[in-house]
């Protein structure tokens, strides 16, 4: 008797979870539009999201102190060689520190793809960036189909944009 109780409230907690969290306002755990941004760029160019409509863009957010960023850059050059004729970009976003740590960076790895300033973290706090590297997978209508926290390989670079490629465009 005992075990058939046990059971019958198990199950019924296990209904009741699922009624509650189906029955309340489904929660976002993506952003749907991408947030509009103007950051100044190591080049001295002002960047902004709408200057990249009608493209694929990978916003990569990172620091200087971030091992897993620095580990991250020598994939994210090479994906942006093989991608960037093809209607991909990668847009680098340095979160809260100064423009001589993220030139040092740019130095330090050769990279070529922009590298924008966001020392107050504005632009990184509006996008819900809570770890670093973060990268987002934006697609031509600039809404954000994929998010990533951790270290990505050029390899998963590749796949994301071939799939937003051949789905969203």
């Amino acid at each position: 008797m005992q075990k058939k109780l046990i059971k019958y409230l198990s199950m019924v907690t296990v209904l009741l979870i699922v009624v509650t969290a189906c029955s309340g306002e489904k929660k976002k755990t993506l952003l749907e539009v991408a947030p509009a941004f103007s950051l100044m760029g190591l080049d001295s160019v002002e960047y902004t999201l709408a200057g990249y409509e009608g493209e694929i863009i990978m916003l990569h957010f990172w620091a200087d102190w971030c091992a897993h960023c620095r580990q991250e850059f020598p994939e994210l050059q090479a994906a942006y060689d093989s991608l960037k004729g093809q209607g991909f970009n990668l847009v680098s976003i340095n979160s809260g520190q100064t423009r001589d740590i993220a030139e040092g960076i740019r130095k330090t790895f050769d990279l070529s793809f922009p590298i924008l300033m966001d020392p107050d973290k504005k632009v990184t706090e509006e996008y819900g960036v809570k770890g670093l590297p973060t990268s987002y997978f934006v697609d031509s209508d600039q809404r954000v189909l994929k998010r990533h926290i951790g270290w990505l390989k050029k390899s998963d670079i590749y796949e994301t944009f071939s799939r937003i490629k051949s789905t969203y465009n």
